[in-house]
């Protein structure tokens, strides 16, 4: 009997040292994993939008570290991926990487309710693994019809207004005006059309001759054509191509799809920059 509880003994010394070894090793494997870069991203802000594979969760700091805590999980941010909410989309603003080559994304969702980290694969500017880049809009060629009519605002007001780029294509789009009731009588022309990815809404690029410091882009909907204008021809689909918003505050200058900054393009003006304090980690 002295026998057997000697072996008991044993076998339980064995098994607390071994857990306890293992333990020791998963606490230094987890303390080896640090990070050795860590910066904001500059590259366009365009090139920046994207959304979740569903393969990684958001977490509050790098996951490969402790301490970190899980915001949204692998169902969650695939659920986002496949909604038609604009909101969902995420901006990325900041990388890190660790000593083990593991690249991290801080991000923030378009609607502004989730920010945290995301795994993004092995190669830094490259999307991969957590996330995937995003063609938040496709370019709507528009009619000849189209271009030469004259429109105005439906429901002049702050419900619908013009913004500097179209409204759930980026993060934290501006406003051109705060309220179009000012130019309620004003005639206006189309310049271009986007339709977003998300939810399809088609939002057109307004210009005014006579007040352009309203130009921007504003949903299809709260515009329509004068009735003295013959609107025949059909409007026209999507091609899938994508097109940059051009700025607005320019004399109804029409922006071009290919070349932005050439003569009659404008320029780009996809907003959302993030300031030092609301990028800090």
């Amino acid at each position: 009997m002295k026998q057997v509880r000697t072996g008991v003994l044993a076998i339980l010394g064995v098994t607390i040292g071994g857990v306890m070894m293992l333990s020791t090793h998963s606490i230094k494997s987890a303390a080896k994993t640090r990070i050795i870069s860590h910066q904001a991203l500059k590259t366009r802000a365009n090139t920046r939008n994207v959304e979740p594979t569903g393969k990684a969760g958001l977490y509050s700091k790098p996951s490969a570290l402790q301490g970190e805590k899980q915001l949204l999980s692998k169902k969650a941010m695939k659920q986002m991926d496949r909604s038609e909410d604009p909101g969902d989309y995420f901006r990325a603003y900041r990388m890190a990487k660790t000593n083990t080559n593991s690249v991290y994304y801080k991000v923030v969702s378009f609607d502004g309710r989730y920010r945290g980290w995301v795994y993004g694969g092995k190669k830094v500017n490259r999307f991969a693994k957590g996330l995937h880049r995003a063609d938040t809009y496709d370019e709507v060629p528009l009619s000849t019809v189209e271009k030469t009519a004259a429109y105005y605002f439906t429901d002049p007001g702050t419900k619908h207004v013009t913004w500097r780029a179209p409204y759930g294509t980026t993060y934290k789009p501006a406003k051109a005006v705060l309220s179009t009731m000012p130019y309620a009588k004003d005639t206006l022309t189309l310049k271009s059309a986007v339709k977003r990815e998300k939810g399809d809404d088609v939002y057109y690029y307004v210009g005014n001759a006579r007040h352009p410091e309203m130009n921007g882009w504003i949903y299809s909907k709260a515009v329509a054509v004068k009735k003295d204008v013959d609107q025949s021809e059909s409007t026209s689909s999507s091609t899938g191509k994508p097109v940059e918003p051009a700025s607005p505050g320019s004399n109804a200058v029409q922006p071009a799809p290919n070349s932005p900054g050439s003569s009659g393009g404008g320029t780009i003006t996809l907003t959302g920059l993030f300031s030092h304090t609301d990028a800090a980690c």
